[in-house]
């Protein structure tokens, strides 16, 4: 739910004439004339309160509401998270080797650049091997590299120690690191805030409130509520149930214990007899194949790679049914729609038309109809074949 500042009206003209209708209301017949005493003044007092009016409408709004939300609602920014990655060591030789915890390695982005990383905790390399096993090693960004740009580092980026070990031949990632969250700017905070405030008791009474409630675990970035759904017997007709459907800032399940921890959280403080479980989203991957044609002097090559990317962003868990309304969150959106997927290519730049578009969910046959998502709380994964031909326009 968005902050909106008040308005304040500072123009010390139009506070005057404020107090000028007030003396017309209150004395028949008056009317300001120069040099009247009184006109003077009101004249006087509206600049002295539109000075005041300015010093109040230069309070930053976060100065007000945030004291307010820490120590009245107790409700604490969210502080940046480190990533964590896994790593295998590969040991000079086989006489046995153990990895301190805190080594500190740097995971090269581009030339000298990168993300500092420390090992979690110490790894044992018995005698007689020379490597850990794979993904053995726990990896945790460096303090100072908190946030989303410890995520997405893979086996394809080179890994160095920062202090020199003898023992050490090689390090090489497993997988994506993940993990990593920036801290909450005041903006996200202050809307945070409002929506707790939204409210109107500590326990939940509206369906939504399950929602905004589940999104107070820092691991919950979307949640979204289905009123008298029982995910077990998959009905909607279900009286005094709330399910809620929670994913993480990619759009990913949470694990089963975080999970857990949420619907904890919320029978704390549901009414009795109420339900409210807590479930996973329900997946559909959608394949897209496509061919379009560039404008004249656009790249066909650079073209086709930012469609892909697009359509991988639109099909995206993490962005799947948001809405701008913030209050609304999550929309269960239950369509992938022809069209839509058309209108995200058309609006690739340097892209001049579409002249074949085909969609299905993964695997199937690509065709020209909407798809139709398991669910509710349906998301969506990009396909393994999201592909097209992109050809020069003349």
């Amino acid at each position: 739910m968005a902050v909106i500042r008040p308005s304040i009206d500072t123009d010390p003209v139009a506070i005057e004439e404020i107090g000028l209708d007030y003396l017309r209301a209150v004395i028949p017949g008056w009317e300001p004339a120069e040099g009247d005493l009184l006109t003077w003044t009101i004249r006087a007092h509206a600049r002295m309160v539109a000075e005041e009016r300015d010093v109040a409408d230069d309070v930053p709004l976060e100065q007000i509401l945030r004291p307010l939300a820490e120590k009245v609602y107790g409700l604490t920014p969210l502080e940046a998270a480190p990533a964590t990655a896994s790593a295998t060591f590969t040991m000079r030789d086989d006489a046995g080797y153990t990895i301190p915890a805190g080594l500190e390695v740097l995971v090269r982005t581009a030339g000298d650049d990168g993300v500092a990383m420390l090992a979690i905790a110490p790894v044992t390399v018995a005698p007689g091997a020379t490597r850990t096993s794979a993904g053995e090693v726990q990896l945790r960004a460096a303090p100072g590299y908190e946030g989303e740009i410890g995520n997405g580092l893979g086996p394809s980026d080179e890994v160095v120690s920062i202090r020199s070990f003898e023992f050490l031949d090689a390090i090489e990632l497993v997988g994506e690191s993940s993990g990593g969250r920036d801290a909450e700017t005041d903006e996200e905070f202050m809307a945070r805030f409002v929506g707790e405030v939204a409210l109107t008791s500590p326990a939940p009474i509206l369906p939504n409130d399950f929602a905004v409630l589940a999104r107070r675990h820092p691991s919950v970035a979307r949640a979204l509520a289905l009123n008298l759904y029982d995910p077990v017997a998959r009905t909607s007709r279900t009286e005094r149930m709330v399910t809620v459907v929670v994913a993480d800032a990619d759009g990913e399940p949470l694990a089963s214990g975080t999970r857990a921890e949420v619907q904890a959280s919320l029978e704390a403080l549901r009414e009795v007899n109420w339900r409210c479980p807590v479930v996973d989203p329900v997946y559909t991957a959608i394949d897209v194949t496509f061919a379009a044609v560039t404008y004249r002097d656009a790249v066909a090559a650079d073209v086709r790679t930012a469609a892909i990317a697009a359509l991988t962003d639109y099909l995206s868990p993490a962005t799947w049914g948001a809405s701008d309304d913030e209050a609304a969150g999550w929309i269960d959106e239950p369509l992938v729609r022809y069209l839509e997927v058309a209108d995200v290519l058309q609006r690739v730049p340097g892209l001049r038309w579409v002249t074949s578009l085909g969609i299905a969910r993964q695997g199937g046959t690509p065709a020209t109809a909407d798809i139709t998502l398991a669910g509710p709380g349906a998301l969506t994964r990009p396909g393994t074949t999201i592909t097209g031909t992109v050809t020069r326009g003349t």
